[in-house]
């Protein structure tokens, strides 16, 4: 796989030495283990997604890693089990409160973890429709939605 996204990255930059892949690969491979490299995780694993949009613009950020997001989205109980809430980079803190609404701004349930089963405080699967949730850390806030289908 990582000779793969080499290839993918070479693709993009076709002027990158194989040195600067290599750099591009390490730099932006998701940290596992011990903070930096270690003997068990080397750099960490691959990750394409900000490989590529390393050697593209110069970054890994884009607009998806400061904003919360739900996945999968559209949510699917039967299918899916449960839908789970990412926390921006940005904010991430301890003290992490999530909260599900409806599209009127009504609670459904404040959960104990980042992924949710559909259901609400009485236990009842909600109705299809979308939902925002609110993710609060010890540092900030974050919103979005999300759609759940049955």
């Amino acid at each position: 796989m990582a000779a793969g996204l080499a290839a993918l990255v070479w693709s993009a930059r076709p002027t990158y030495t194989a040195a600067q892949v290599f750099d591009t690969l390490k730099n932006s491979a998701d940290d596992l283990g011990v903070s930096g490299p270690d003997r068990d995780y080397g750099y960490g694993r691959i990750n394409a997604m900000k490989a590529l949009r390393l050697a593209v613009t110069g970054t890994e950020q884009f607009p998806g890693t400061r904003k919360a997001v739900a996945y999968p989205n559209p949510f699917r109980p039967k299918t899916h089990r449960r839908v789970t809430f990412t926390i921006p980079e940005q904010i991430a803190a301890s003290g992490v409160e999530i909260k599900v609404y409806t599209s009127e701004g009504e609670l459904v349930k404040k959960l104990d973890s980042p992924s949710w089963d559909g259901r609400n405080e009485a236990g009842v699967m909600v109705a299809s429709g979308v939902y925002l949730f609110r993710v609060k850390t010890g540092k900030d806030a974050a919103v979005g939605r999300f759609a759940l289908l049955k």
